[in-house]
């Protein structure tokens, strides 16, 4: 995969964020594929390598907002798109409409079962640090680009 400025920020994101919203453990892991019967929530094909996907991305790692998912739903078709869309259109393409309400009462149920119980303050205070994380990722990636480009009109 060829390094880019999308690709660095989001990982230097993921590091900071995990300091304030930790990640999912073994245990919530389990829970989770169990609860799916080791079948990816979206397609429902076994997942041979579980991906723990974010329902809604950037609203954290708990696992109120994690469902379990197979590589391809994840990584390759999924992405950072609503995930109701995605399985309305996945269950559409693949003819599977008659799996889409069972799927979408399944994660709803999950995603609703589990809400964080955290206190509001808390909630706006992390929404807060992640958008002025977020500002001075983009500041600096801004920096660094026109640097670069200053470098290569002085050579």
């Amino acid at each position: 995969m060829k390094p880019s400025a999308a690709l660095f920020k989001n990982a230097i994101k993921r590091v900071l964020f995990s300091l304030i919203d930790k990640d999912i453990n073994d245990k919530e892991k389990d829970e989770i594929k169990k609860l799916f019967n080791s079948r990816c929530a979206y397609c429902g094909k076994i997942a041979d390598r579980p991906h723990y996907d974010h329902v809604i991305p950037g609203k954290g790692n708990g696992k109120y907002n994690r469902v379990l998912a197979c590589i391809y739903c994840n990584s390759c078709q999924k992405s950072d798109e609503d995930w109701k869309d995605f399985l309305k259109i996945y269950c559409h393409q693949s003819n599977e409409m008659s799996e889409y309400k069972a799927r979408m009462k399944k994660i709803s149920k999950w995603i609703s079962k589990n809400k964080y119980k955290k206190d509001h303050e808390l909630d706006e205070l992390l929404e807060e640090c992640r958008s002025e994380i977020n500002d001075i990722i983009d500041k600096n990636i801004k920096k660094i680009k026109k640097g670069i480009q200053q470098a290569g009109a002085d050579l």
